[in-house]
């Protein structure tokens, strides 16, 4: 695929017909992200009031009348460069403005520029198709860590849109990320002086923490090999998840959460002490 490509936008009548895969929520431009099974990316307006701060420069579809209401409002769909359904969609700011980075089940990865639609750039790094991806930016980088069917853990700098990290730690698959601390307003995390830590969730319940590398020079990017495991005690857990205050990490299974208390190194506070197991009631 081309490097850069101009791709037309257009606005829909109603709800999008393929299966939705994938979704975001971009907050600087107000919108949600929606990637279906035929590989379009399809955007809704949401109401200000979804958002914290409010919308960075002009956006895509401004001064186009969508209609009144508080609800989701369809504004523009992306195509053109995914041929596979749409796996991981996530917001980054790169070069200062805010972009939409995109994944699909063949490994091919996209960058989309929200202000008009425009896909900046295109690349086939990976092997497989990212089911999570997390914004790890951080000493002048724009830095997305991916997890799918793989047990390793790939970092991405999406400014040559090449792999720079590869972390190694799990038996099985990678189900899930997330990262701490995590700033709302991801200009901070790019001028960051140090890697964010990362937890990792594979199939086989393996929990991982990842610690930044503090002997890497200031551009330098690395994390320590995983230095905490512990095997989940939930059946089929799939995702995680860190609660308001980044002081407990969640492990969502089937029927069941395990809650970790963590402590100010971002390591689990009681590495020893079982995690609360919290059962989903049917009714």
């Amino acid at each position: 695929m081309a490097a850069l490509s101009t791709v037309g936008v257009a606005l829909w009548p109603g709800m999008p017909k393929p299966q939705v895969t994938a979704m975001t929520l971009c907050r600087q431009s107000r919108s949600i992200a929606a990637g279906t099974a035929d590989g379009s990316i399809w955007l809704w307006r949401t109401p200000a009031e979804w958002h914290p701060f409010p919308k960075v420069g002009r956006q895509l579809g401004q001064g186009v009348d969508t209609g009144a209401g508080d609800g989701l409002q369809p504004l523009a769909v992306l195509c053109g460069q995914h041929e596979a359904p749409i796996t991981s969609l996530i917001t980054i700011c790169e070069d200062r403005q805010h972009v939409l980075f995109s994944a699909d089940s063949s490994g091919c990865m996209c960058v989309w520029r929200l202000q008009d639609g425009v896909c900046l750039k295109t690349s086939n790094v990976l092997a497989w198709g990212p089911r999570a991806m997390v914004n790890v930016s951080c000493k002048g980088k724009s830095l997305i860590a991916c997890c799918g069917p793989s047990p390793d853990i790939e970092v991405i700098d999406i400014g040559p849109m090449k792999r720079i990290v590869r972390l190694f730690g799990h038996g099985d698959w990678c189900a899930d990320l997330c990262v701490r601390p995590r700033e709302t307003l991801m200009e901070a995390d790019v001028q960051s002086s140090r890697e964010p830590s990362i937890y990792s969730l594979d199939h086989g319940g393996t929990l991982c923490v990842w610690l930044a590398e503090r002997t890497c020079s200031p551009t330098i990017v690395g994390w320590v090999p995983s230095v905490q495991c512990h095997r989940v005690a939930i059946a089929c857990p799939t995702s995680l998840v860190l609660d308001k205050n980044c002081a407990a990490l969640m492990v969502m299974g089937q029927d069941a959460t395990a809650h970790y208390r963590l402590g100010r190194d971002h390591r689990f506070a009681n590495k020893s002490a079982p995690p609360q197991v919290f059962t989903f009631s049917n009714t």
